[in-house]
């Protein structure tokens, strides 16, 4: 699967994900682009990961002080994503109303996507339940 194509699939599992919540333009505009937001952190934070697995795992020569230069860069990297997370979680609250906040924690658009990723239960016990969802 091209780039392209991973990107159109991440936009349209958003998109189906801000309907479900059934916010209005201004919310959904606001999550989009706190999700936006927290996919880039996360991708430089994987670029991170990266790095320290090519040191650690696949140089078998790196000295320890290649080794700690990467797991600093790591760590660092880790708090620019938790840092960025809980910013852009913040901002998004201030411009939800109550309901729309709760249905983005039950959804994963908030607190980092661990949520009930499946889905809000209907009135009738409907839809689909999950659990956390770990590695984000």
């Amino acid at each position: 699967m091209s780039e392209e194509e991973r990107a159109q699939m991440r936009e349209q599992m958003i998109e189906g994900m801000l309907e479900q919540a059934g916010l209005t333009d201004e919310e959904k505009a606001a999550a989009k682009a706190a999700l936006t937001a927290k996919q880039e952190a996360r991708r430089a934070l994987a670029e991170e990961l990266a790095k320290l697995r090519a040191v650690a795992a696949d140089d078998a020569d790196a000295t320890d002080e290649e080794l700690q230069d990467a797991l600093t860069a790591y760590r660092a990297a880790m708090t620019r994503y938790h840092d960025t997370v809980e910013a852009q979680d913040a901002a998004l609250v201030k411009q939800l109303s109550l309901r729309s906040e709760v249905r983005c924690m039950l959804l994963g658009i908030l607190q980092n996507g661990v949520g009930m990723r499946g889905g809000m239960r209907g009135p009738d016990g409907g839809g689909r339940g999950g659990g956390p969802r770990g590695g984000q």
